[in-house]
């Protein structure tokens, strides 16, 4: 059964925004340090700013909205896909720039890609 696996060197999907994320906001102190020490800021950082650009866009359940964000040393790149909700429009669109600048990059691509929906 193994060797009719193969490895995938590279997809080029944009998956829905947050699919195999987990968020936990909890209130309670004692619970956020114990929770503090399984983050990964790698991955925080990169859901984070998939999950701005869903929102600036107005991005939710009806509208199709993907997002693929990943670092690559001291530099993030968001690649994203918005359509409308007739289904008869669709931009793709991607961004690079400074990791700590995440969020401006998202918020930032988010504008460039409004196709009025």
């Amino acid at each position: 059964m193994a060797k009719n696996l193969q490895t995938l060197e590279k997809i080029n999907i944009i998956h829905p925004v947050e699919a195999n994320s987990l968020f936990i906001n909890i209130p309670h102190n004692k619970l956020k340090e114990i929770l503090k020490s399984i983050d990964d800021e790698k991955t925080r950082v990169e859901t984070t700013m998939e999950r701005q650009f869903m929102i600036d866009v107005g991005g939710g359940c009806n509208l199709p909205v993907g997002a693929l964000s990943f670092i690559i040393g001291d530099e993030i790149e968001l690649k994203a896909f918005v359509g409308n909700l007739e289904g008869t429009k669709s931009i793709r669109g991607e961004i690079k720039g400074k990791k700590e600048e995440y969020i401006k990059l998202a918020k930032e691509l988010a504008k460039r890609m409004n196709i009025g929906t």
